[in-house]
């Protein structure tokens, strides 16, 4: 069932012109990555609209008995609503909204709950702004999700829909993330392919429908949705509710089957090559080894060998040949549309001409970078390099000139200037990819720019292999106050399975990562 891969893709390719009054109306509600989201990302629109802001602090003081109260009173709400049209001029069209929003502001999402229900026992005109609202306070979840709530939910929902040709995106967002919690959930999917784009889908609101797809046990849709987070989102946050919600599911209801659900997330991870935040592997390593799995947290030697199995990891391979590789990205990215905002026509001209001309390097070193760094590190690089007999590239700018006329009497050791405003990434990528497979790169600059570029172009898997594989680096020994080069790593440093172990790298922040991940686990389930 390819919902996002045909139907959004596919039908839902132009985006609907909305009514932008309504939008400005309507608050954009966003479910957090977490299960719990914090009370400020129902607020945004609020705190960001001074008089608003204002009014609700002005009402505040009226509200003050109705938030302290447990169970408030019909009288209660009464009173207070008379008292706030009345003491602070807030039309009676408008005064349910406003007691709504103080609540959200206050984060008395109890209070809101109850005063949602006395306005529907006294048939109070709700209008859909504060249906919207109310949604917004059971998106929160700090309220049980009662099944009087579901089915307020779903009539709330279907309103909506048949109020709106085209659902704006605020909306649009609030009610998939509703319908989330609700066992009419799958509805959701089908509000999302006749109101939505895929611009307009957040990774927030993909979580939402993974979240109720594993928890109601249907992994395929759960899957499906998580692939496009995965393969199509910058998005890092919130893995762990996702995860648990899975492993609990089969831990509650199909303790059977917890062992395949465990290797069908890996071969899923592994397929998009995924690599989980530690609290992510945290919460497998527990589960599989409270399951009788062997799991140890390990160390990957430079050559690839784990330190617990003794198992080596698999040579890095590229999906697509190297030539292939190397013509697409030269092509798309290095020669790209935006290639002469950052250089000439005739700059750009006059370094291929140097490259067929000199070609093949061995070594093709980021100049700048390597002086910012300390003076030293590129006479060390130098005579490393020309002592094993290889040909160097060093490719700096014009104002460096005077600093590296000593390297212009060293055998083998090549130096090109380029215009001092004129970004070198491209020229880098390219002199090291015309002179081969064989040829490598020094720098510190993780080309974060250009694995997102090469995602349009399904070349960006390849492209970090390649990196890892030819790139040098360095790091800063503040004690000894030495620079020592990393080389490129020989193994394929995403997960694998040899011989029933499962080795899985994870990052131990959420900050992602462009470098070869130094943190592993190895698992090992046990034989049937």
């Amino acid at each position: 069932m390819e919902f996002i891969k045909t139907s959004i893709r596919i039908f839902l390719r132009h985006r609907n012109v909305v009514n932008r009054q309504i939008m400005n109306k309507v608050h954009n509600t966003k479910i957090t990555e977490e299960s719990l989201p914090k009370e400020r990302h129902y607020n945004k629109s609020i705190q960001n609209n001074p008089n608003k802001v204002d009014t609700l602090l002005n009402i505040k003081q009226t509200l003050s008995s109705l938030f302290e109260t447990i169970n408030p009173s019909e009288d209660l709400f009464l009173n207070i609503r008379n008292d706030i049209i009345n003491k602070h001029l807030i039309p009676e069209k408008s005064v349910d909204l406003k007691i709504l929003e103080a609540c959200i502001m206050y984060d008395k999402f109890e209070t809101a709950k109850f005063y949602f229900e006395y306005l529907k026992s006294k048939n109070y005109p709700m209008n859909n702004f504060i249906l919207i609202k109310y949604l917004q306070v059971i998106n929160a979840r700090k309220i049980p999700i009662s099944n009087d709530i579901q089915e307020d939910i779903i009539n709330i929902c279907n309103k909506i829909q048949k109020d709106y040709e085209c659902l704006p995106t605020p909306i649009l967002m609030t009610c998939v993330h509703a319908l989330c919690l609700t066992s009419k959930w799958k509805t959701a999917i089908d509000l999302i392919k006749v109101n939505g784009t895929m611009e307009d889908i957040t990774c927030a609101t993909l979580s939402c429908i993974v979240l109720a797809a594993f928890k109601n046990g249907t992994p395929k849709i759960g899957f499906e949705f998580l692939e496009e987070i995965e393969t199509n989102k910058d998005y890092v946050h919130g893995r762990k509710t996702i995860y648990n919600i899975y492993l609990n599911y089969y831990l509650q209801n199909k303790q059977e089957k917890l062992n395949d659900a465990i290797h069908k997330m890996f071969h899923f991870w592994k397929k998009l090559d995924v690599i989980p935040v530690k609290s992510v592997i945290d919460i497998f390593v527990d589960v599989c080894i409270k399951s009788g799995w062997e799991g140890h947290y390990v160390k990957i030697s430079t050559d690839g060998q784990c330190s617990h199995c003794q198992n080596y990891l698999p040579s890095i391979t590229l999906k697509n040949n190297f030539s292939k590789l190397s013509e697409a990205i030269i092509s798309n990215i290095i020669i790209g549309e935006d290639i002469f905002q950052r250089t000439s026509p005739l700059e750009f001209k006059k370094f291929k001409s140097f490259i067929r001309k000199f070609q093949p390097f061995d070594i093709v070193v980021d100049g700048l970078n390597v002086a910012l760094n300390k003076a030293q590190m590129m006479e060390h690089i130098v005579d490393k390099f020309t002592a094993e007999g290889k040909k160097v590239l060093i490719i700096t700018r014009k104002h460096q000139y005077k600093v590296s006329k000593w390297m212009f009497n060293r055998d083998n050791v090549y130096v090109y200037f380029l215009q001092d405003i004129t970004q070198d990434d491209p020229f880098i990528l390219y002199a090291t990819l015309a002179s081969g497979n064989n040829s490598k790169f020094i720098s510190i600059d993780q080309m974060r720019q250009h694995h997102h570029k090469l995602k349009k172009f399904n070349l960006h898997k390849d492209f970090i292999r390649w990196q890892f594989s030819h790139q040098y680096t360095w790091y800063y020994n503040n004690v000894t106050k030495m620079s020592t080069l990393i080389e490129p790593i020989s193994y394929d440093s995403f997960m694998h399975n040899q011989n029933g172990h499962w080795h899985i790298p994870y990052n131990d922040s959420l900050k992602q990562r462009h470098t070869p991940s130094k943190t592993w686990v190895c698992l090992r389930c046990p034989k049937k």
